[in-house]
C-alpha cells in the first residue's frame, strides 16, 4: 500500500475555509478508481495535509495519468501526469489536489511496510 500526503500551507482562516469547502465538495472522481483506497484532510495549525492511500504505485500513476485526474484537478490531461509532483521528483512542486499552486506546498509519497492492525 502507498500513502500520498500533500501539504497544503493556507494563510488565513478564511483560505482554510475555502479549501475545506472545495475539498468537501470535490466530484469525488478518483473514489471509483481501481486500487484507490481512501482520502482524508487533515487539518493544522496553518496548513491542511491531504492523504490519499493506494493499493499499488501502478494503481497510483494510472490516475495520475487518467483523464479523470485532469478533470478533477481542472487541467488538461498530459503523459506526464498534469504537472503533479509525481510527474517530477517527489516534494519538489508545491501542489494541493484541488489543483492550486501553494507556495512552499509539497508533496511525498511513502510506502506502507507494517500496516495498521485490523480494528485497531
Amino acid at each position: 500500500m502507498l500513502v500520498v500526503m500533500v501539504r497544503i500551507p493556507v494563510g488565513s482562516a478564511a483560505e482554510g475555509a475555502r479549501l475545506e469547502e472545495r475539498f468537501r465538495n470535490r466530484q469525488g472522481l478518483v473514489d471509483r478508481e481501481p486500487g484507490f483506497l481512501g482520502f482524508e484532510l487533515l487539518k493544522g495549525d496553518s496548513e491542511y495535509v491531504s492523504v490519499t492511500r493506494w493499493a499499488t504505485r501502478e494503481d497510483l500513476d494510472r490516475w495520475m495519468k487518467s483523464q479523470a485526474h485532469a478533470q478533477a484537478h481542472g487541467r488538461p490531461a498530459s503523459p506526464t501526469g498534469g504537472g503533479h509532483p509525481h510527474g517530477a521528483r517527489h516534494g519538489e512542486t508545491p501542489h494541493d489536489t484541488t489543483g492550486d499552486m501553494r507556495p512552499g506546498g509539497s508533496a511525498v509519497t511513502y510506502e506502507v511496510v507494517i500496516p495498521a492492525e485490523a480494528g485497531a
